[in-house]
């Protein structure tokens, strides 16, 4: 891949936190809650890298280049919770950190996500946490229904190739589909290989 490069963003200041917000976009509705985003988290000392999905609409593009803070990365196709997506991230955070070295945290965002507060609240928060990484973790006790339904991904073999996910299952056609079922593979997306 083409290195990039980007201008450093403006310092944060005292008492605030430097952040770059990675923000992956593959929803139809995708350019007008990508601005909203960032009109909600900009401040100077932001770095925004915006990845568009190539199977997504590129509608958003033309709103971003006109974006100071908003910097565009190489539009690929990208399947959740895939290699690609690691890809993705991956990328955002060697550009960012190109760019500023100092670079406190970097945020993982997607197009549906909503912004409850504003980028100088949350550089503010972030600045009293300095060294310290946030991850959501599941667990069977606090949150059941999101354990259980994540449980499905847990078990079998995922492949990806060119950002299409497929799962792969071990089994016959009855353990998976049912007594007299011919089925004998079963796709997340795309065809199987």
């Amino acid at each position: 891949r083409t290195a990039v490069q980007l201008p450093p963003p403006a310092p944060a200041g005292p008492g605030r936190a430097s952040l770059a917000f990675l923000i992956m976009a593959h929803r139809r509705f995708a350019h007008a809650t990508v601005a909203r985003l960032v009109r909600a988290l900009d401040a100077p000392s932001h770095l925004f890298l915006l990845h568009i999905d190539a199977r997504a609409h590129s509608a958003v593009a033309g709103w971003a280049a006109s974006e100071p803070r908003v910097h565009l990365l190489e539009r690929r196709p990208v399947g959740w919770g895939a290699a690609s997506q690691v890809e993705v991230l991956l990328e955002a955070v060697a550009i960012a950190l190109a760019a500023a070295p100092s670079l406190d945290f970097v945020i993982n965002l997607s197009d549906a996500d909503v912004a409850l507060r504003t980028g100088r609240e949350l550089s503010s928060f972030l600045a009293r946490h300095r060294g310290t990484s946030f991850v959501a973790a599941k667990f069977p006790a606090r949150d059941g229904m999101r354990y259980g339904a994540h449980a499905t991904m847990r078990t079998p073999a995922w492949l990806e190739c060119r950002g299409e996910g497929f799962l792969i299952l071990n089994g016959t056609p009855a353990a998976l589909f049912g007594e007299g079922s011919s089925r004998c593979c079963y796709a997340r997306s795309g065809p199987i290989l």
